[in-house]
């Protein structure tokens, strides 16, 4: 996979890489949805994906998401 810039809709990812040192270039509202534009410097974009997906960031975001759900689903 290449470096460099990379751009992605997940904002817990984008948060993920910022904490790993990655810089935010641009962020944009596209309707419902995001666009991050990350420049992840010398890191590989596909070992920073396993690495969030095995992360403690990745579990929280769960947790989030399964929280909305209960609240949103009335119980």
């Amino acid at each position: 996979m290449s470096t460099g810039q990379y751009t992605t809709n997940d904002l817990s990812f984008a948060a993920y890489a910022m904490m790993r040192g990655c810089k935010l270039l641009s962020a944009k509202q596209l309707g419902r949805s995001y666009n991050f534009v990350l420049d992840l410097g010398d890191m590989q974009q596909q070992s920073l994906k396993i690495e969030y997906v095995n992360s403690e960031a990745a579990k929280f975001d769960a947790y989030v998401r399964d929280l909305k759900k209960i609240l949103f689903s009335g119980g």
